[in-house]
C-alpha cells in the first residue's frame, strides 16, 4: 500500500479512460447524481459534471453536454421554470456557473435551442449513441412533453434507436424538475416507503 502515496504516482495518472473524439452518450446517461449532490454549489456542480464525463468520454463535446446537463439538472432541483430551463438564453442566464470555459459550438446551438423541432423525428431528432445527439433527443422530449413525465418518456423511447439511453437522460432532468410526487403512480417506484423506512 505504501506505492499509493506515491505523490508522483498519483500526478502522473491520468484519470481520462479514454481520448479526444470518444463522444458517446454514457457520460449522459449516468451524469444525475453529480449535479444532485453538488446543487446548492452550482459553479462546482456544472465544473463536476464535465469531469465525471471525462473519465471515460475525452471529447470536448463530452465534457461540455455534461456541463451543460448538469447545469439543467441543479437549476431544476433548485426550483426554476421550466420556460426557463428551455430558454435560448438559459446558458447566458447561468454563465457564472460554467467559468471561463464556453461550449463547444455543437453544444451551445443545443443550448440555443437547435433541439426545438415540433416534427420530433421526422425533422431529423434521433436519440443515437452520439452524446450530441442523445443530448439533442433528451431536451426534445423534455421540451415536447405537454408537461408530464410519462409523454415525455414515451416521447424519448418512440424516436428509436437507443432509446433506453434517451429516456434515462430525459428523466434525469425531467424527474429533477417535476419530482417524485407529480409521477404517474404506475411510473412511480414499487414499494418506495418500504425503502425509505430501510435507510
Amino acid at each position: 500500500m505504501d506505492f499509493l502515496s506515491n505523490r508522483d504516482l498519483l500526478q502522473a495518472f491520468d484519470m481520462h479512460c479514454s481520448k479526444e473524439g470518444v463522444a458517446g452518450n454514457g457520460a449522459l446517461m449516468r451524469l444525475a447524481p453529480v449535479p444532485l449532490f453538488f446543487y446548492q454549489h452550482p459553479k462546482v456542480a456544472v465544473d463536476y459534471s464535465g469531469i465525471s464525463g471525462q473519465i471515460t468520454h475525452g471529447d470536448k463535446k463530452a465534457y461540455d453536454a455534461c456541463r451543460y446537463y448538469g447545469a439543467l439538472i441543479v437549476a431544476a432541483v433548485r426550483g426554476e421554470d421550466k420556460n426557463k430551463l428551455i430558454s435560448n438564453t438559459f446558458y447566458d442566464d447561468h454563465r457564472g456557473w460554467f467559468g471561463d470555459k464556453t461550449l463547444h459550438p455543437e453544444i451551445m446551438a443545443i443550448a440555443q435551442g437547435s433541439y426545438k423541432k415540433k416534427g420530433g423525428y421526422q425533422d431529423g431528432i434521433r436519440g443515437k449513441g452520439y452524446i450530441v445527439n442523445a443530448l439533442e433527443a433528451a431536451l426534445w422530449a423534455f421540451w415536447s412533453d405537454g408537461d408530464s413525465f410519462e409523454t415525455g418518456a414515451l416521447k424519448a423511447v418512440n424516436l428509436g434507436d437507443d432509446t433506453d439511453t434517451t429516456a434515462a437522460i430525459y428523466g434525469q432532468l425531467a424527474g429533477a424538475h417535476y419530482g417524485y410526487n407529480k409521477l404517474p403512480e404506475k411510473c412511480q417506484l414499487s414499494r418506495f416507503q418500504t425503502i425509505q423506512l430501510q435507510y
